[in-house]
């Protein structure tokens, strides 16, 4: 599937978009079942081994949506999302805010929840004193701070978490989505922190 920008002067600039999905082949099989034609054939990658489909620094930009809560490893899978993506790309995840719960947290559903810590310590305070969230990640036996997890690993040059409202029309209005930004360092700013 290409996505198509819209460019000055009315020209338009396409852009390759490469689905992978960890139960891309069961998708088929529905698929020729039904004799349907997706737009894309999607490809058979778990996150976990996406360093294994896909080369080193690929893409410009990955995106995840409602799909890492139902990983076995959501922050291994953040990893790789981020080997995968170019020096200075992006990762965007667009999840439901603690969809879990309702999910009972079971293995192969919802196992992962998602939300935000408001300002969770000094270094969430930027320069000018804006409190910035973080991205949390958790289940009944595990609660991470992945934005301090990227930060402090190197991993993630900047890391933007917000709640924006759930993007169905017929959702109740107190349900959230979480956006999370993460942007992989350059190679610039990698050897920066290296000295």
């Amino acid at each position: 599937i290409k996505c198509q920008l819209p460019e000055k002067n009315d020209q338009t600039s396409v852009v390759p978009v490469i689905a992978a999905d960890g139960l891309a082949r069961y998708y088929l099989r529905i698929l020729d079942e039904y004799s349907l034609q997706p737009p894309y054939s999607p490809l058979q990658c778990p996150v976990e081994e996406l360093h294994l489909c896909f080369p080193p620094a690929h893409f410009d930009v990955v995106h995840m949506r409602n799909a890492l809560d139902h990983v076995f490893d959501p922050l291994l899978g953040i990893q790789r999302m981020l080997h995968v993506v170019r020096p200075g790309g992006w990762v965007l995840l667009r999840h439901a805010r603690n969809e879990g719960i309702a999910g009972s947290f079971r293995n192969g559903l919802h196992q992962w929840a998602f939300d935000t810590i408001e300002c969770p310590d000094s270094q969430a305070i930027d320069a000018s004193g804006a409190c910035h969230s973080s991205f949390l990640l958790w289940n009944p036996e595990l609660r991470l701070d992945v934005t301090s997890e990227l930060l402090s690993t190197g991993l993630a040059q900047e890391v933007r978490t917000r709640l924006v409202d759930h993007p169905a029309d017929d959702a109740p209005e107190d349900e959230k989505y979480v956006w999370v930004e993460i942007r992989r360092p350059t190679v610039l700013e990698t050897s920066q922190t290296l000295r």
